[in-house]
């Protein structure tokens, strides 16, 4: 038992003494008889074989010594567990790594894989610096991961696109494709955590013509006010006329069109990585020749004390360059009697509370009973959520006084104004768009637009 424990023992230790050798000898002051190793000159033999003689020496003094010449039997335990490492050198490097020797030339076996992915990594340097992977038997986790990764990839359900957020970014993209002939039979996946779509914003833009969402439009405009103290001003917006798009019929109109095309699969599910040419989610994973990603690491519509938490937190680790929040809550209202010029949008009312910030109210009259109110703000940190409440219930009781209204909707909103990145570099194949992409006006927070010419640009 006691020789059988030692060789053991000398196996496993062999390969910690294999790697030391390989990255300070072989990689050091040997090099001369390791380099042809890395360079093949095509010969059969390379002096790098030097090396099977330097470790069977001490292997075969220890067989002898503690055999032949009567020495200790765990001495010569400690040859043979240097002779079986060898045997295992020689049957996995020079065989099947290398194929000196034509055999496992088409193994499946996991271990195997990684193994020659391992010596593969070891071998794309050719010079003794910069190298990784000394040992040989020991299989670090990243090559393990490789492997693992690779045999997903062929198992996986394959995309020629990825749509990653089927949000503004995510659907303006989806219906570009969609309207390019060209592109019906592509095979795309979009994924969202919520497929199931509300009317859980609204988005205003400028356009001097009509253009693709024209018959999305709720209301337009074509006058605006300015109001702060006893200053109103009126002005005329020609040539550029201000338009209102409600979430649920933009979502719904590039939804139920897309659903026609069988080359379109929707995956409701919360994505938890994506790498390369992979995106996982909980449950699943699919690849694709591109993904582009609308995702952000927070999410802007806010409801609650702890999710502004999380965005004040968010924009106080923000880099040195200038960062606001461009933060509001809208509802929309409608009055049981006539109350607007439905020919003019209140784009700025100074006369809220400011906050130690810029504040206004912005009011977009839909019809003559009925609008929607939002109070926003431009500042570092977003406020707490009853705040925004208490500024519309005081506008509306200052401005409105004894009229009777219904609540009929709501929504939240966090908009970055800043010129900081959102997405970290993740390879070519995955592509940020929407505010993940920048498409945000820094200066104004308008991105409706921007992400329209986003997305035709990359179709």
């Amino acid at each position: 038992m006691l020789f059988v424990a030692v060789m053991l023992a000398t196996f496993f230790i062999m390969e910690g003494i294999t790697w030391l050798t390989h990255k300070y000898v072989m990689h050091g002051f040997l090099w001369v008889l390791h380099e042809d190793h890395h360079q093949p000159t095509g010969h059969v033999l390379e002096k790098n074989d030097a090396f099977f003689l330097i470790f069977a020496i001490p292997s075969m003094g220890c067989i002898f010594y503690g055999t032949i010449m009567g020495g200790p039997l765990w001495v010569a335990a400690i040859g043979a567990g240097i002779a079986m490492y060898g045997f295992a050198y020689f049957l996995f490097h020079e065989v099947i790594i290398h194929q000196r020797i034509k055999w496992f030339t088409r193994s499946n076996n996991r271990y195997i894989k990684a193994i020659r992915w391992a010596h593969k990594m070891h071998h794309k340097h050719l010079h003794k610096e910069d190298g990784e992977s000394f040992g040989m038997l020991f299989v670090a986790k990243k090559y393990w991961d490789k492997v693992r990764r690779d045999e997903m990839l062929k198992i996986m359900d394959k995309y020629d696109y990825i749509i990653a957020g089927a949000g503004c970014a995510g659907l303006s993209l989806l219906h570009y494709i969609h309207q390019d002939s060209s592109l019906h039979q592509k095979k795309i996946l979009v994924i969202d955590r919520n497929l199931k779509k509300s009317n859980d914003r609204t988005w205003c833009f400028w356009e001097e013509h009509s253009a693709d969402f024209e018959k999305l439009v709720t209301k337009s405009w074509n006058t605006i006010s300015i109001h702060k103290d006893q200053q109103n001003t009126i002005l005329s917006t020609a040539p550029f006329t201000y338009k209102m798009i409600e979430g649920f019929r933009f979502y719904e109109s590039i939804i139920s069109t897309a659903k026609l095309n069988h080359n379109i699969v929707w995956k409701e599910a919360t994505i938890v990585s994506m790498k390369d040419n992979v995106v996982h989610w909980e449950g699943g994973a699919a690849s694709a020749k591109y993904i582009f990603s609308s995702l952000l690491q927070y999410n802007p519509v806010f409801e609650n004390n702890d999710s502004i938490q999380v965005l004040n937190k968010y924009s106080a680790e923000m880099p040195a360059k200038p960062f606001l929040w461009q933060h509001f809550k809208g509802v929309t209202i409608e009055f049981d009697n006539p109350v607007f010029d439905t020919a003019t949008a209140r784009l700025m009312d100074f006369n809220v509370d400011q906050q130690n910030a810029t504040a206004f109210m912005y009011v977009l009259p839909i019809s003559e009973t009925k609008a929607l109110f939002e109070y926003t703000v431009f500042s570092k940190e977003v406020l707490s959520s009853d705040v925004y409440d208490q500024q519309i219930a005081a506008y509306l009781q200052a401005n409105y006084t004894n009229q009777v209204y219904n609540l009929l909707h709501q929504e939240f909103g966090a908009i970055p104004m800043t010129q900081n990145r959102f997405s970290e570099h993740l390879g070519h194949s995955i592509i940020p768009i929407g505010t993940n992409g920048e498409a945000v006006k820094a200066s104004t927070g308008y991105a409706f637009k921007f992400i329209q010419l986003q997305t035709k640009q990359i179709v």
